[in-house]
């Protein structure tokens, strides 16, 4: 009895000491001195004083120490973890109380690396044989306890399922499945029995009703909801599941587990080796494990998280009668009315399970995020100048990062917005293992958000997915605060593997000044996988100086008004979609992008090095992600004898000898005045886009093929020539009939001469009057333009502006062939080749400096869905050499 009264007093006098010290100014200010650190372990005392030898047990408790003394704080605070697992109860909130002040960060590190562990699991212990001869174990959980992932020795296990879905003579009904057999409809617990679809970017789950004889009735309103793609319904509502879940009936395989909520028992059937009597299991029970909750006028400010493993997350995806029924990116509802109600048909993003709302200089550096069950992390709206630096996303459920609300285009308030975030030198991998319509990062409506050299590999969807909404929200809605983006030197690969459509780097809705630069990007897996994906509604949009090799095709652009510039890239798209071209442009009537100086190179050791060595982790954050080491570290010579044997008024060509490697020089790299416009595997180059009676500076780099790069060359200054002229002003034109050649159409036997439009003849497209244009008398008609430039000169290209009809649609071709001739009394014309465009206004053909006298532009017969099947209406030839 007096030794518990006097620990008692002991307390006693401990807690009056706190309070005077935090109460006092005089002992705060001592305490704030001395007390800058505090210690928890897992195997600590919250009675203790938090010293390095006697530590807090629990967060909660440090956070209490902290508030005691952040308030007039003359240095950083630091938290120290110890190794080991913390078990929260409940989520761990900090508010506005638990801010640095004066300028000074509250840091919450761990001493170890990656060794603390902030769990919101709970082990499941008492684990007893079931079935010795299938070799299933079971344990006892608590009453309520639900859960839909499970961690053994910290591997994330499977619940039971099937290989496949349903077996073969499966039929869809109005209300769920009819089978060929009644074998299913002895299961039991049926209404848990999980249907999982893959429907393009989406992956919908419904829950079965009942299965009676041969017949599968699925809950409702959540079927419905997989159903309501209207006018979309054969390509968009699901037909036949790809996999059947959470039925103990298909517990066969080891690693994989079953819980049964009726009996309160989880089954699990160990891998070999797995050791049941020493495992440490762990089901995940918190939904949320971190919130920082403040708002725009009053927000948690100066909070570091350093080197802590945050991980074992729920989620339980809402109520079950309705599922999972993704939208896009996660956001979950209904795509039409039919049968749904307006509560479920309503549009939600989903959660995530450290949540950001309200809060400034909120910084996470070199934690991870892993075993998680939803969504990794979010900053929700009201978050600004934060950094998310040198952390590991994997073993997720769902997606890594989400940014911004679906719900929140515009705000009075600039503070309400997500703002400034710094995402970089993050490895993001191995994640929307359930839901694997979740992206690496969505942005929903962020302005100035920077997401820069980090590296995503092992997705099953889209890497970067920025924007919501594929048509123009804002025309309602007033501008949108969607602005000043960066997706810059990411490295992205092995992306796109389970879901289509989608992209590497992907866009939609008004983004004013996104910047998509200097990313690499490879090995894409779906059929439709573009590098990057500029999708409805994508607007203001800069692509420049990315790489992009071995996808599906190299980008595939819906939206209008974006500048596409030197990109390089290879030709073909794949051999699951050939084309003549290098882009896919899909889905506009006008096309109002500006497009120029993208390089084909096929070889990838031919692409740039520069981009390809910067992209991605930086050296310090590498050992998140290993880079392959190259047996090569030398790199090649720099390039020697860089010289200019040709000008015009807007191309410089350019010659150099070539660089020496120990194993081999696999391409070049130039730099115009600092800025990479060039690349190939040859020792010459044609720079065009260049300005008339302009000095240019020019450098060359060689690569090899580990992709070493040598230093550069010594400067070359070339100027370019003066402006020159039209050479096909006012020179004679013709227009000829093709349209009875159809594709035999030869030109040294078929000319017949066309009757123009009234007022639109051939003349009219080298009169140098823009609003003047040429055009035949019939619509839809396959014409040539033909023009006699007098005498034989070199010609370095030639440019076609297209004209418009009365309604201001334009009347361009899509296909056209440039033929040049020096005889063509004995018709001798050369094919300059076959010209894909795209550009309704105009189209530029680099003529190499050809030597010719006579030009013919022939238009090709709309034959396609990418023509626009309207005529060619020519309002000016210009046609440029020496």
């Amino acid at each position: 009895m007096r030794s518990w009264g006097y620990a008692v007093l002991c307390l006693l006098s401990w807690l009056a000491g706190t309070l005077c010290a935090a109460l006092s100014p005089g002992r705060a200010d001592a305490a704030t001195a001395v007390m800058q650190e505090f210690h928890i372990a897992p195997e600590g005392d919250d009675l203790a004083d938090g010293s390095a030898d006697h530590p807090f047990r629990s967060l909660t408790r440090a956070r209490e120490a902290v508030r005691a003394i952040n308030q007039s704080m003359s240095d950083d605070i630091i938290v120290h973890f110890g190794d080991g697992s913390y078990f929260l109860e409940q989520p761990l909130v900090f508010t506005p109380a638990d801010s640095g002040s004066n300028g000074h960060d509250l840091i919450y590190r761990a001493r170890g690396d990656g060794a603390a562990v902030l769990s919101g699991g709970a082990l499941i212990t008492d684990w007893r044989i079931s079935d010795a001869e299938r070799n299933i174990w079971s344990a006892p959980v608590e009453d309520g306890h639900n859960f839909r992932q499970l961690y053994v020795n910290g591997r994330r296990a499977l619940r039971a399922r099937s290989d496949a879905g349903l077996p073969a003579g499966a039929r869809k009904t109005e209300t769920g499945y009819t089978l060929p057999t009644d074998a299913m409809s002895t299961w039991r617990n049926q209404r848990d029995i999980e249907f999982v679809y893959r429907v393009e970017w989406r992956a919908p789950r419904c829950f079965v009703q009942v299965i009676e004889g041969n017949a599968i009735t699925m809950q409702q309103p959540g079927w419905s909801m997989a159903n309501s793609w209207g006018i979309y319904m054969d390509v968009f509502n699901v037909d036949l599941p790809v996999r059947i879940e959470n039925a103990y009936e298909l517990l066969d395989q080891p690693g994989e587990w079953y819980l049964d909520r009726s009996e309160g028992r989880l089954y699990y059937m160990p891998r070999p080796g797995e050791d049941m009597a020493l495992a440490e299991i762990v089901a995940p029970r918190l939904e949320t494990l971190l919130r920082l909750e403040g708002t725009s006028a009053a927000p948690v400010r100066n909070i570091r998280f350093e080197g802590i493993t945050f991980a074992d997350a729920n989620w339980l995806i809402g109520d079950r009668s309705i599922g999972y029924q993704p939208i896009y990116v996660m956001v979950t509802g209904a795509a039409g009315s039919e049968a749904t109600s307006d509560t479920a048909r309503m549009s939600r993003q989903s959660p995530a399970h450290i949540q950001l709302i309200g809060v400034d200089q909120i910084d996470f550096h070199r934690n991870t995020f892993t075993r998680l069950g939803g969504i990794g992390m979010e900053f929700r709206h009201a978050a600004s100048n934060c950094e998310v630096i040198g952390n590991e996303f994997h073993t997720i459920a769902g997606a890594g990062i989400q940014m911004g609300d679906m719900t929140r285009q515009r705000t009075e308030d600039p503070r309400e917005a997500v703002s400034k975030i710094l995402v970089e030198n993050n490895y993001i991998h191995d994640i929307g293992l359930e839901y694997p319509d979740g992206p690496g990062i969505s942005l929903f409506f962020t302005q100035d958000v920077a997401i820069r050299h980090n590296e995503f590999s092992h997705l099953p969807y889209s890497a970067v997915s920025v924007g919501w909404g594929w048509g123009r929200p804002e025309q309602q809605n007033g501008p949108t605060l969607a602005r000043g983006n960066r997706v810059e030197m990411n490295h992205i690969h092995n992306h796109m593997l389970v879901q289509s459509d989608g992209s590497a780097i992907y866009t939609t809705g008004g983004q004013p000044g996104l910047i998509i630069q200097g990313n690499h990007i490879h090995d894409s897996g779906a059929r439709i996988s573009p590098g990057i994906y500029l999708d409805r509604g994508s607007r203001g949009v800069t692509v420049v100086n990315n790489v992009v090799h071995d996808t599906e095709c190299n980008m595939m652009i819906k939206g209008t008004d974006q500048t596409i510039r030197h990109n390089f890239w290879q030709e073909e798209h794949s051999t699951r979609r050939p084309a003549p071209t290098h882009y896919v442009y899909w889905g506009v009537d006008r096309l109002l992008w500006r497009e120029a100086d993208n390089h084909v190179i096929m070889d990838e050791v031919s692409m740039p090095a520069s981009v390809i060595r910067n992209a991605g982790l930086r050296p310090e954050y590498q050992y998140l992600c290993p880079p392959a080491r190259p047996l090569d570290f030398q790199a090649p010579t720099a390039p020697t004898g860089v010289s200019s044997p040709a000008q015009t008024d807007v191309t410089v060509d350019l010659v150099w000898n070539a660089s020496v490697d120990d194993v081999e020089t696999t391409g070049y790299e130039i730099w115009r005045d600092g800025q990479l416009v060039a690349a190939g595997g040859e020792t010459r180059q044609r720079i065009s886009g260049l300005v008339p009676d302009r000095e240019y500076t020019f450098e060359v780099r060689a690569r090899d093929r580990a992709a070493n790069l040598s230093p550069p060359s010594d400067p070359l200054r070339v100027r370019t020539r003066p402006a020159s002229a039209n050479l096909a002003l006012n020179r004679p034109a013709y227009g000829f009939d093709l349209s009875f050649a159809g594709n035999s159409w030869n030109p040294s036997t078929h000319h017949n001469y066309i009757r123009q439009a009234t007022g639109h003849s051939a003349a009219k497209a080298v009169d140098g009057d823009p609003d003047s244009f040429a055009m035949p008398l019939m619509e839809k008609f396959a014409w040539m333009l033909q023009v006699d430039l007098g005498e034989k000169l070199p010609l370095d290209r030639l440019t076609l502006h297209f004209a418009e009809d009365q309604m201001g649609n334009p009347l361009y071709a899509t296909r056209f062939e440039v033929l040049v001739s020096n005889n063509i009394d004995e018709e001798v014309w050369e094919s300059m080749g076959e010209v894909e465009n795209q550009d309704p206004s105009q189209a530029t053909v680099d003529l190499k400096g050809v030597e010719a006298r006579h030009l013919r532009i022939r238009s090709i017969k709309p034959d396609g869905p990418r023509q626009t099947g309207g005529i060619m209406a020519v309002s000016e030839l210009e046609v440029f050499g020496r």
